[in-house]
């Protein structure tokens, strides 16, 4: 799905787990759900045969003690930003660290999960923003292990799911964001929220603070707390975890428009952003390619897509719900993707539509 951005955005795509904030108007920033009637059996659909790490940042330039007088200083180079398109992975993980469920027995070991897994390719030539979403039931063998994908962050949290990630798209992230349940609620209330735009009402519990959050449909605006019930909602959605990816990709995309009407917001909310992250991105160097997309704003191109969502019980997942396979699927899903084309003329984006 093609998004050309006319208006002004004050942030590069990299940081598109939520950097930026800020107000404009809801009729520029919001795109309606799609909302339609459930696909016919003669749909086609490809369907095969059955700790915390702290970030990296810079090294400071060492210094010589030889005898160095006679020699002029030798001048820092300014960090720049990148030339070819890269790859950003942005990981949501379910540790219930700083919520209610802390001290629940069952989240003890704090064997975390991916929850939202999403491969961002960034051009920073042609100002091109692709966020392609994972499903979190994507089968995965990564090291020789049949496990859905959301489990394999278990084993070695960013870089695990990297790592699986290639195995399925063959495109390995360089830079990664990471960010917990009570890291996202508490940037979002620290920026002032976001807009969203709701296909239907859903409630659920507020993570935070156990009291339910009940939240309309249509366009309004969202604090930290009622912004992850929106992210995380599925059960109340027909094609489930493929609705919330998808209110979790315009979340993200809403959010950088958000910063239209500021370019300096931009700066500050990465500020904040630092603050609420676990990355491996070098902060100068990503400073630099945020200053790289505000000044070429009007050129910025969103497109979005997700793998395969569907599935059922696989026997070589010991009978777990995973999607299918489909290679073929994930072939031409990358080709468009590593492109810098839109991968939702692939695999479509699932219907908005309320669970029956």
């Amino acid at each position: 799905m093609k998004n050309s951005l006319a208006l002004k955005i004050g942030v590069t795509a990299a940081v598109i787990l939520a950097l930026v904030g800020g107000g404009i108007a809801f009729s520029q920033v919001l795109a309606p759900p799609k909302v339609v009637e459930p696909a016919s059996s003669s749909t086609p659909v490809v369907k095969p045969k059955i700790s915390d790490r702290p970030a990296i940042v810079p090294a400071a330039a060492s210094s010589s003690s030889s005898s160095s007088s006679s020699k002029p200083p030798v001048r820092e180079e300014e960090p720049k930003p990148e030339r070819e398109p890269y790859y950003v992975m942005l990981i949501g993980n379910d540790t219930r660290k700083g919520t209610v469920d802390e001290g629940l027995e069952k989240f003890k070991d704090d064997r975390r999960s991916a929850d939202t897994i999403m491969l961002v390719r960034i051009d920073p030539k042609d100002y091109v923003v692709s966020i392609l979403s994972i499903p979190r039931e994507t089968p995965s063998r990564y090291q020789g292990k049949n496990r859905r994908l959301s489990t394999v962050y278990q084993d070695g949290w960013d870089e695990s799911i990297i790592g699986a990630v290639k195995e399925i798209t063959g495109i390995e992230a360089k830079y990664y964001l990471d960010m917990t349940f009570a890291q996202f609620v508490n940037f979002y209330n620290a920026i002032g929220g976001v807009d969203v735009n709701a296909a239907i009402p859903i409630n659920h519990p507020d993570i935070m603070t156990g009291e339910e959050i009940y939240i309309d449909a249509g366009e309004q605006h969202l604090n930290g707390n009622e912004a992850l019930v929106f992210a995380r909602v599925r059960k109340m959605y027909a094609y489930g975890d493929a609705c919330r990816q998808y209110n979790s990709r315009h979340m993200v995309m809403t959010t950088i428009r958000q910063a239209a009407s500021d370019p300096g917001l931009a700066m500050r909310n990465l500020d904040i952003l630092l603050g609420h992250v676990a990355t491996n991105w070098p902060v100068e160097e990503l400073k630099a390619e945020v200053q790289n997309f505000v000044e070429h704003a009007d050129r910025i191109t969103f497109y979005e897509g997700t793998g395969p969502y569907e599935g059922d019980p696989n026997p070589d997942f010991g009978g777990t719900w995973v999607c299918y396979e489909a290679p073929e699927t994930w072939a031409a899903l990358v080709e468009e993707f590593k492109n810098g084309r839109d991968p939702s003329t692939v695999y479509p984006l699932a219907p908005m539509n309320a669970a029956a």
